[in-house]
């Protein structure tokens, strides 16, 4: 199967890499890449209407990750705060950021 695989900041390659075979105890989770193949347990899915494509549908499993960085980056209540990416995933970040009252929040973005 194929996976992106990051070298460094603008530079990938794809690869090939052996597909994953379930273990009688694997939870379902996979590594945080994107993978042609990514097994989840079923009650980690969101049913998705047949007239979506799947290539549009494909940014949502991006956007499932974002509550979860917020969740666990802590408590931000009057700090100062850094985000580095301001790209469609920032951006989800940047409005759940907001919720968490910092006193400040400084987006980073390299523009080249």
């Amino acid at each position: 199967m194929k996976a992106l695989q990051i070298i460094k900041p603008y530079e990938f390659r794809i690869v090939e890499i052996p597909k994953p075979e379930p273990e009688e105890d694997d939870a379902g989770s996979g590594p945080m890449l994107y993978m042609e193949y990514m097994r989840r347990k079923a009650n980690n899915m969101v049913p998705i209407n047949k007239k979506i494509l799947p290539e549009e549908a494909a940014v949502l499993e991006l956007f499932g990750c974002v509550p979860h960085f917020v969740e666990i980056a802590g408590k931000m209540k009057n700090k100062k705060v850094s985000l580095s990416g301001l790209d469609s995933a920032g951006l989800a970040i940047l409005q759940l950021l907001k919720l968490k009252s910092p006193a400040e929040i400084i987006g980073v973005e390299n523009i080249g």
